[in-house]
Parts: structure tokens; sequence; C-alpha cells
């Protein structure tokens, strides 16, 4: 199949303009590995790699602005991720193996549209806007827009993502835990990720989203509606004098076993989440298992943010469980 290979955004823009019919290549590690070619066998290629606006990752005002192109070993390991979006560095520390890791990228995770993708529901949480570019010209939308159902996604024709851009004011905690069959190198059966807004260690406002419900990643307000108001520092500090001084159960939440304004918090909030779960998929032959894994999920986001508010961060990173039904 003809290949071309743009340097620069504007020959990328005039060159989907020119080939309305092209594939899009920017990690390959899902198009190349499905059957047939991708569905692009036959047609003409356009690979991203080479286009120098698709990459970088800065601090550009109140804002972390990462490339389209940027892989997710580089997004999990950025200190400006780590820092100010802390979910989006923990979904892409989950994605498959180091393998994978190394080849796949931010915006095709986004673009792909898989209903059980990792980094989605991070940047919805996070209130990342993602800015696009044409030969029409740019646009921006938000992140939790864009993906509309499984492999499909809100792009216009000859639309190519640009970058990411994660809101970094104000003082923020944000978490990303997945469920899945196994504990390492596995699709998520649920995620959820989490941000919190918080004044004095009260929950000013919250975002949460859980992927693999439907169609793509769904907002919880319900569950946004039993963090708001509630004072975390408390928890949080018990949380860090227990985990200081004695040995834990195995997980994040393992901390916060004993504690009762734990398990009193993080109870509504699995029952909110299950009854996400419960509108989403009503019916389902799954249904029991999901509402189940979300309790189990709201447990491990809550205490890891926890842990993050009480000067613990790395303590979470690449949690989640693993084992499924």
């Amino acid at each position: 199949m003809p290949v071309l290979s743009p340097l620069a955004l504007p020959e990328l823009t005039r060159m989907l303009k020119d080939n309305p019919e092209a594939g899009v290549l920017a990690g390959g590690t899902d198009v190349l590995a499905r059957g047939g070619g991708g569905g692009i066998a036959g047609r003409v290629l356009i690979d991203l790699s080479g286009v120098v606006e698709l990459r970088g990752i800065a601090v550009v005002s109140d804002a972390v602005v990462v490339g389209a192109m940027e892989t997710m070993t580089a997004v999990s390991l950025h200190p400006a991720v780590a820092g100010a979006a802390s979910a989006l560095a923990d979904a892409a520390s989950l994605v498959g193996s180091w393998q994978i890791r190394n080849r796949a990228t931010l915006g095709g995770n986004l673009a792909n549209a898989s209903p059980a993708a990792d980094t989605p529901p991070a940047l919805a949480a996070l209130g990342a806007a993602v800015l696009t570019a044409s030969d029409e010209g740019w646009r921006t939308a938000p992140a939790e827009e864009l993906a509309v159902g499984p492999g499909r996604n809100a792009l216009l024709p000859g639309e190519v993502i640009v970058s990411f851009s994660i809101p970094a004011g104000g003082e923020r905690v944000s978490a990303f835990v997945k469920i899945g069959s196994r504990s390492e190198v596995t699709v998520s059966r649920l995620n959820l990720a989490v941000s919190l807004t918080l004044e004095k260690n009260i929950v000013a406002g919250a975002r949460l989203f859980m992927g693999t419900l439907g169609l793509a990643a769904r907002r919880c307000e319900a569950a946004e509606e039993a963090l708001l108001g509630r004072d975390l520092g408390g928890i949080a500090a018990a949380g860090g004098r227990i985990s200081a001084r004695a040995a834990v159960a195995p997980g994040a939440a393992g901390v916060f076993h004993a504690d009762p304004a734990f398990l009193e918090l993080a109870g509504s909030l699995s029952r909110a989440l299950a009854g996400v779960a419960g509108a989403a998929i009503p019916g389902r032959h799954t249904l029991a298992y999901k509402q189940s894994a979300a309790g189990a999920l709201a447990q491990d986001a809550l205490a890891l943010i926890l842990l993050r508010l009480a000067g613990r961060g790395d303590a979470g990173r690449g949690g989640g469980r693993g084992g499924g039904d």
C-alpha cells in the first residue's frame, strides 16, 4: 500500500484533504494487530510519526499540554503529568505491556475509541480539552465528546488530533484504577477515573468517569454528588499514620481497612457507582459483576487519592485490581 510520511502539520492536513479515504497510523498497536490489516489494506496510509507538531509535553500557563503522538511510556513518566494529572499518568502506566506502552500514543488511544480504553476516562475526569486541526483550521472539544462508540470517534473528515490541554491550576488530586482478568497486561473489564478539586481538604468539585459501561466512558454524576462537601483531611492523615507505622493489607484500600470514616465514605461512593452501572447496563448478565467491581474500584481510587493527599503519592502508581470473574 502507498505510505505517506508528512514532516509538518500543514503537510499532514493537506494530505488528509487530498486522500479522504486514507488510513492514519499513530502507534499502530491496534490497527496492525487486527485481521485484514485493520481495515486499511489497499488504502493510502499516512504515517504520523514524523510530524513534529504532534510531539511534546510542557506546562503552558495553567495547563499541561501533551502532544497526540506522545507514547504511553512518555506520558506515564513525565513529572508534569504525574504532578498535575496523576490519573492520566496512572492510566498510561497500565496500558498493555512495556512494549505496547513504548509504541501506543495518547491520541491514538482516544481516536481508536475502544470502550475499554484506559486513558479516555482519565482525560475526561481531568477536564482535558482536545485540539484538532484540518485543512479548514483548528477546533477544540472536550475529551469526553471525542469517543462516541466502539471504533467510532467524532473527528471531522480530514481532521487529526494535535494535542491535549489539561487544566493544572488549583488544588486537585486525581487517580485511575482498573480491574481486568489478570493483574498485568490486561484489558479493562471496568475502570474508574476520579478527579477532585479541594478547598482546605473539602471536596469542592468532582469529576468521575467509568469505562466499559456502554459505548464510551460514562460520567458518574451520582458518585460525584456523594463526594461533594466531604472533608478528606482527617481520613488522609489517619491513613498516612497507619501506613507509616504498620504493615497493611495489599492494595491502597488496605491502609484504611479499619477506619470507619473511610469505610462510610467508600460505601457511599460504591453504592452510587453501582447505581450508575445499573442504569447503564440494565438486564445485562454482567451487571452483578460490574456492580461488585465498581465497589472495589471505588475503595481503591478513594484510598489512592487519600494517600496522595497525605503526601504518599507514589504508594499507589500502577494500582487497581487484577483478577476477573
